[in-house]
């Protein structure tokens, strides 16, 4: 392996170190109060007491991101077991099946990559409704093929 890539390993897991980190710490803080409104800091810049500024009604923004992280990340985390189990699941049954089986699970997984991933999520999420579970369960759905072409090869 080359050097920039070894290097571009390294920064992009400090990077996922430092989200993890911020991530934990605020679901460790959830029992603060949320930012309170100040109205006379409307739609301030970046810098200066707020590191990535503020909303229209003056809270700061990096505190509202820091305190959506760990959501988020449990979101992702969710999807993607589902899209592990699912993918290496199938991957595992079209590589140790032959013939007619196998065709079926390259077939379905081609035509799971070739539907539109925001057409489907739209149409689940109206049918399900708007929840983390059904948000969960579609990322998870949609991207279950990517983890069965890996594991097939």
């Amino acid at each position: 392996m080359s050097r920039s890539r070894i290097q571009n390993g390294v920064a992009g897991a400090v990077l996922t170190g430092a989200v993890l980190l911020a991530a934990s710490v605020m679901f460790l803080a959830v029992a603060l109060p949320p930012p309170e409104m100040d109205l006379f800091a409307r739609l301030t810049p970046p810098g200066g007491t707020t590191l990535l500024g503020s909303d229209q009604l003056g809270r700061p923004i990096l505190a509202r991101v820091l305190a959506g992280a760990p959501w988020s990340l449990g979101v992702a985390f969710a999807a993607n077991a589902i899209s592990l189990v699912l993918g290496v699941s199938a991957g595992l049954l079209a590589a140790e099946f032959d013939g007619v089986p196998r065709r079926i699970i390259l077939q379905t997984v081609n035509l799971t990559l070739s539907f539109p991933s925001l057409v489907a999520a739209m149409a689940a999420v109206a049918i399900l409704g708007q929840s983390a579970g059904a948000v969960i369960l579609v990322l998870g759905l949609l991207a279950w093929p990517l983890f069965a072409r890996v594991v097939y090869a």
